[in-house]
């Protein structure tokens, strides 16, 4: 169980609450969740607000979303997902690498966040990007407009119960509060 924090509200017990889960139901997720997880994707900050993020999303049962498993060791989580969101960096619309990969993280917590909020589990797959080229050729992507940043899948969850394991807030802190 995550720490006990001085103040609580909806979002800091979700981001308390928020696993990664690993094994999904069969139970697919609606279309209004889907817009909603992807709303609070395009509302997370971003440098300049240049707005460089894009979603890609790939449904269960769809040709990359095999495409896609093939290419991580983590292929059985993907094929089990409902949704797959291909998370990218238009390049026509970056101008600094480590703010705009910045930009991408939060937009994957926002979703992460969203999706937590409406019942629905989800995994950030960042092995993938070992395979960023074959990746986004595998879901016709242009890989010179392009930067694959994450998959992230999701689904109802088999485990809602599934464990966190976290160190303790003093061993981040480099000063105490």
């Amino acid at each position: 169980m995550p720490e006990p924090t001085p103040l609580t509200n909806p979002v800091l017990e979700a981001i308390a609450r928020r696993r990664s889960i690993r094994q999904f139901t069969a139970d697919s997720i609606r279309r209004e969740e889907v817009l909603a997880i992807l709303e609070a994707g395009r509302l997370a900050p971003s440098g300049k607000n240049n707005q460089a993020c894009r979603f890609l999303p790939v449904f269960a049962g769809e040709a990359g979303q095999e495409a896609l498993a093939k290419l991580t060791a983590y292929g059985k989580i993907l094929r089990n997902a409902q949704l797959l969101l291909v998370v990218c960096l238009d390049k026509e619309h970056t101008y600094d690498q480590i703010k705009d990969s910045q930009s991408a993280g939060a937009a994957i917590q926002n979703m992460m966040l969203a999706a937590h909020s409406l019942g629905i589990g989800s995994v950030w797959i960042g092995q993938i990007l070992a395979q960023e080229q074959a990746a986004l050729k595998a879901v016709h992507l242009d890989p010179e407009r392009y930067q694959l940043m994450a998959v992230l899948c999701f689904g109802r969850p088999n485990d809602p119960n599934a464990a966190l394991n976290r160190q303790p807030l003093s061993t981040f802190l480099l000063k105490s509060v």
